[in-house]
């Protein structure tokens, strides 16, 4: 007796990657099996990174599975194949198949072929991004096609992707989704001129890049500049090495002169009355950066001295959002001087073409997690050539790593870190990737 359902999209093993640079990765991947042996379950599956608030992402399907056991495909309609692109492992029985994420291009008896023109569309497959409490299937323009591939876009809600498959019978069922997931507005390359003119006096102004940083990638930032927060009319009694003009001007103000501060340090002061123990270069924290949407603002790190070129070096990782800048001074229309800061990673990787070796490049794992004091870093096959641990908001921290047996394992000591939420950074032969962990 042929074995019908109303409801059909479940249990198929799925593989998740998250890409976002070339070698620079923030990775996971695991299978959702279709052979589940509780058939009443309709099984749902949630990525462990989340998706940025209002970050919009590119999320690529491929794959094929079929709903009913191999013996059910004896007089398919349609045109099936032969077998699935990827083999569900839990399940030894397997042949036909008729489905992907968004087409039926085959049934697998006549009696459910009466009126089907194929392929047609079915909306089985369902996301959600709200940790499960609405669920969909997303929108593509991506036509039928024998790759079996399809592209959706989805905005992030600060939960992880979540997938599931409505078929609560799916004891038979067999093939794998792979799931590539891939930040829409990522920018391999950010530059940013803050003008700390402003006519607006009681207002902290404040610049906001265009293109959003890749959640979880290492950035490079460079900010070059000199700047004044003072009209030129005050350096008439300074103290310190004033330079006689800034590096860049601010097109707004036709006002220049006498310089004394960049990103890093006040190297001068404009008056003698000001200057009263003061003993420059000092460090400033006049200028402020945010990487969460403005949620939070930090004065960034950095290893470089005082030097006149007035450049300094940051490594900032991003959570999704474009970098906004800002000048904590709030009167600010006599000031004059731009600060250009230049932000750089990996570029993004354009697609995932071979899976099985972005299968090989994700075998690497970290656990427990969360911990209090270690964690275990496995790389299977892969060579750990070097580890570092950064904070969200990108500062280094010295961490204890201790090599067991060769070089595909190791143990990461974090026992004196502060608790909270953490970035490591794992450099292997083949790529560099990113994975969060909790010190609790």
């Amino acid at each position: 007796m042929m074995k019908r359902k109303k409801q059909l999209l479940n249990g198929i093993a799925m593989s998740f990657s998250i890409l976002l640079a070339e070698t620079l990765t923030a990775q996971v991947q695991f299978d959702f099996d279709a052979h589940n042996s509780n058939n009443s379950l309709i099984e749902e599956v949630f990525d462990t990174n989340p998706l940025a608030v209002n970050g919009a992402y590119y999320v690529e399907v491929t794959g094929t599975y079929s709903v009913w056991t191999s013996s059910f495909w004896s007089s398919p309609c349609g045109v099936p194949e032969n077998s699935p692109m990827w083999i569900s492992p839990g399940n030894p029985d397997y042949g036909k198949v008729g489905f992907d994420s968004e087409y039926i291009f085959a049934l697998p008896t006549f009696s459910a072929c009466s009126g089907k023109t194929f392929p047609y569309k079915t909306s089985r497959i369902e996301f959600s991004v709200d940790g499960g409490a609405t669920w969909f299937h997303p929108s593509t323009s991506t036509a039928y096609n024998t790759n079996h591939t399809y592209t959706y876009e989805v905005i992030g809600k600060g939960f992880g992707l979540g997938v599931r498959h409505l078929s609560p019978h799916n004891s038979d069922d067999y093939g794998i989704l792979k799931f590539s997931i891939t930040q829409k507005n990522f920018t391999c390359n950010a530059s940013l001129d803050f003008d700390t003119y402003n006519t607006t006096d009681t207002i902290i102004d404040t610049i906001t890049d265009n293109d959003s940083l890749a959640l979880g990638a290492t950035y490079s930032m460079n900010v070059e500049g000199t700047f004044s927060a003072w009209a030129s009319s005050f350096w008439t009694a300074p103290c310190g090495t004033t330079e006689s003009s800034e590096m860049y001007d601010s097109p707004g103000n036709p006002d220049s002169g006498d310089v004394g501060s960049d990103m890093e340090f006040d190297f001068a002061f404009p008056e003698s009355t000001r200057c009263a123990g003061q003993n420059p270069p000092e460090y400033s924290n006049r200028i402020e950066i945010s990487l969460d949407n403005g949620a939070t603002w930090i004065n960034p790190t950095t290893t470089d001295s005082y030097n006149l070129g007035h450049s300094y070096d940051y490594t900032v990782v991003g959570q999704g959002y474009p970098l906004k800048v800002r000048h904590n001074s709030a009167f600010n229309s006599d000031d004059y001087g731009i600060l250009k800061f230049n932000l750089s990673t990996l570029c993004p990787r354009k697609k995932a073409t071979n899976i099985s070796e972005v299968k090989s490049k994700t075998e690497i794992k970290l656990y427990p997690n969360p911990t209090d004091k270690i964690a275990i870093i496995e790389g299977h096959k892969n060579k750990l050539l070097a580890v570092k641990v950064f904070t969200l908001n990108g500062q280094e921290h010295k961490v204890n790593l201790t090599q067991v047996g060769d070089q595909s394992r190791v143990i990461l000591d974090i026992s004196h870190l502060a608790m909270g939420t953490y970035i490591v950074q794992i450099q292997t032969a083949e790529q560099m990737l990113t994975k969060k962990i909790i010190k609790k």
